[in-house]
């Protein structure tokens, strides 16, 4: 779906499938079951949902684990490595708000 530049400010997208999702630009503030973590270098939009009782980290095309998304983005032959280093930053810092319940 191209939801590049949609106003989706306080939505509840719990459970919604954005795997694939085109989102640059979107307003996702204060919407439910979706995080922003990052806008690359390169054009994309990384950020969390939350279906299926668990966190998918989603960017273009992309829809991973947070376990497979640090593979991706951490793997030592990643094209575009300070954008790799980056997002798995970013991915560190999600994985802490999980774990102290900020992000629920």
């Amino acid at each position: 779906a191209d939801l590049g530049g949609a106003y989706l400010r306080g939505a509840d997208l719990r459970g919604a499938d954005l795997g694939g999702a085109y989102l640059r630009g979107a307003d996702l503030r204060g919407a439910a079951g979706v995080v922003l973590l990052a806008d690359t270098d390169h054009g994309y939009r990384v950020y969390a949902t939350h279906r299926n009782d668990e966190w998918r980290i989603c960017a273009g095309c992309r829809d991973f684990t947070l376990a497979e998304a640090r593979a991706h983005w951490g793997a030592a032959d990643y094209h575009l490595p300070l954008s790799g280093r980056r997002i798995v930053a970013v991915l560190d810092w999600f994985e802490h708000e999980l774990a102290e319940g900020s992000i629920k």
